[in-house]
Parts: structure tokens; sequence; C-alpha cells
């Protein structure tokens, strides 16, 4: 069951669709924080993608957002959901087959249980979590403490996309494309660190479809070690009024 457990604790970054981030086993990881530059051109191209989205008026109207999606690997079926709220809590629940992880992050202090242990999630790994949770990371980007650099257009699966590089204060490094002509983000690659070792991971997003004016990838392609996991999302819902009591952990849930 190796894979499946790696997949398990790597999927997070994946499926919020705001920014890609890496996933770090923050143990004894010394950071030095860098010089924050945002590249006029990747600014542009974020716009644009901002503007094809459905725009910012419409994202900021986004209190929360419930996504559902589904897979298959191994002949076991994988089942998500994650719960969003502005500006910053999430919640990712996640069921294969009899094991069940779920994340929960209140806009503070976040925690992972799995198989009945729990986790606090603390140093480089929170930082990565905080940007995921952030609804409106790209939206608002001019107020992230986040670096840029386009670096040009690259073949996406036979489509040309605006390659740009991101980089937080703390070092890391992540790399989105945006398509070149519907500036839609079709491509994300970050780097996964881990106690089972380093991996590059690339997700494909694709099959865009409008829910209430903002468009949203249904289908999220993931290639990490070899492995190809295709999720399905079923379904999106805006505004539900969800309770901040969704993303804290009770304590007989953390036993």
């Amino acid at each position: 069951m190796r894979w499946n457990k790696i997949i398990i604790l790597l999927l997070l970054s994946a499926f919020c669709f705001t920014t890609a981030a890496q996933v770090k086993d923050s143990t004894n990881v010394q950071t030095t924080k860098v010089e924050i530059v945002k590249d006029p051109k990747a600014s542009e191209i974020i716009n644009k993608y901002v503007a094809a989205i459905g725009g910012k008026e419409k994202m900021f109207d986004v209190k929360d957002r419930t996504t559902i999606l589904n897979s298959t690997i191994q002949g076991i079926k994988i089942k998500m959901v994650i719960y969003q709220k502005a500006p910053n809590k999430l919640k990712q629940k996640m069921s294969f087959g009899e094991m069940e992880q779920v994340t929960y992050f209140d806009g503070n202090k976040a925690f992972t249980t799995f198989n009945g242990a729990t986790q606090e999630v603390t140093g480089q790994q929170l930082e990565a979590l905080q940007r995921e949770a952030d609804m409106n990371f790209l939206p608002d980007f001019d107020n992230k403490n986040v670096g840029t650099k386009y670096l040009g257009l690259e073949d996406v699966d036979g489509q040309k996309a605006h390659k740009i590089e991101f980089t937080s204060m703390s070092g890391d490094k992540w790399f989105e494309f945006f398509n070149d002509s519907s500036y839609l983000k079709v491509k994300e690659i970050k780097e996964l660190i881990t106690p089972q070792g380093n991996f590059q991971q690339e997700v494909i997003l694709s099959d865009y479809r409008d829910i209430n004016g903002l468009k949203f990838p249904f289908t999220i392609q993931q290639k990490v070690a070899g492995q190809d996991l295709v999720f399905n999302i079923t379904n999106i819902e805006l505004n539900k009024n969800l309770s901040d009591s969704l993303f804290i952990m009770k304590e007989e849930e953390g036993k």
C-alpha cells in the first residue's frame, strides 16, 4: 500500500484551484527568506487568467465552496470532499477503501488525521497549506508575498502555454502554465518532499465548466513518480453558508 499512502498524503494541493505549492516535511528544515519581485509580464498573464475564470468581482463573491471528486486506483475507489471558506479556511476529507484522511485548517492551525493518527501541520508545510486555503490567492495576487518570473511559452499537450515561476518568501518554488489563447490554467508543477523521498508532481487541468459565472476544471490529472491518477469532479457548490466549526478538528476526531 506504499503508493496508496503517498497519494493520500500528497493530493491536497492539486485540487485547490488557487495555486500550486510545495508539500514538505518541516522537520529540521531551515529556510532563508528571499527578495520578493513581481514580474510585470507574469502579472499581466495572471490578470488575464483571473478575467478568463470570471473576474475578481465574481471570485470575491464566493464566500464558500464545496467540491466533490472521485477516482479509482488499483481497483480502489477514492472519494474526496473539499470544503473552503473565505478568506482562508479549508477542510479536505478523503475516503480510500477502508481508510480515511482528513485535513483541517481553521485559518491559524492545521491538523491531519490518518488511520487513527493525528499530526499537526507546521513549518513550510503549513505555509503551503495557508496559500492553498486562500480562496482568492491569484485575484488578490498583488497583495501576496510571493514573487514571479515569466519563463515564456511551452507546449502543454499540444497547446501553447505561458509558464510562470512562483517563489515564496521562504524560497519554495512552483510553476503554473496558462493557455496562450484562453488564459485558463492548464498545468502545475511542484516539488514534493516527503518521508518517502522527493518527487516532482505534475497536475494537468482540463474540461473547464461554468458554475454561477465562474469556470472550474472538472478533470484533474496528477502525475507523480510514474503514477498517473485522474480525478473527475462530480459536483461544485458555492455559497452554502458553511459553518466555521466545520474547519476545527473535534477532540474525538483526533484520537
